[in-house]
């Protein structure tokens, strides 16, 4: 929906609001556009009714404001992706720790990757056994997820990603 401004506004009485945001009243179209002019700013139109909602204010600094604020909040809302590294040898605790982080990482809404890191003779383990871990790591969430494509095999690890499953 666009928002209506100066020359565009058709009806011929508005509701005014001044700049500072004070209600004036039920005041003609030319009237208002004349004291929106005579102030070096816009009216531009807030709400649409029978009778619109107009107010005095610069448009362009308001656009700028939304816009401003608009990419400030898609920034906090930017999610991110979350490295997990595990060696196969690692102890029950230790795996008990990183998959109850990775939980929580998943919770907050950010993607993990689990990183499985093989040294030496590992790199020769088959693939049965690094599906073992993995399927082990996986039954220690607690949180719901879904894969993110198929485990990929570096020149010494095995990783893939996971992201919260949609509620």
């Amino acid at each position: 929906m666009k928002t209506l401004k100066n020359e565009e506004i058709s009806t011929e009485h508005v509701m005014l609001v001044d700049e500072s945001g004070k209600m004036v009243g039920k005041v003609s179209t030319e009237e208002a556009l004349a004291l929106a002019q005579g102030k070096g700013l816009d009216l531009v139109e807030v709400q649409k009714k029978e009778i619109p909602i107009c107010k005095i204010m610069d448009r362009t600094k308001e656009v700028y404001k939304k816009r401003r604020n608009i990419k400030k909040m898609q920034k906090h809302n930017r999610k991110k992706t979350k490295e997990m590294k595990i060696g196969l040898s690692i102890s029950e605790h230790d795996l008990q720790t990183k998959t109850t982080q990775m939980s929580k990482f998943l919770s907050e809404g950010h993607c993990v990757r689990l990183t499985l890191k093989l040294k030496g003779r590992e790199m020769s383990i088959g693939n049965s056994f690094i599906e073992e871990k993995t399927d082990h790591i996986f039954s220690l969430l607690e949180i719901p997820y879904k894969l993110e494509g198929n485990m990929k095999k570096g020149s010494n690890f095995w990783s893939v990603t996971l992201s919260p499953a949609k509620k």
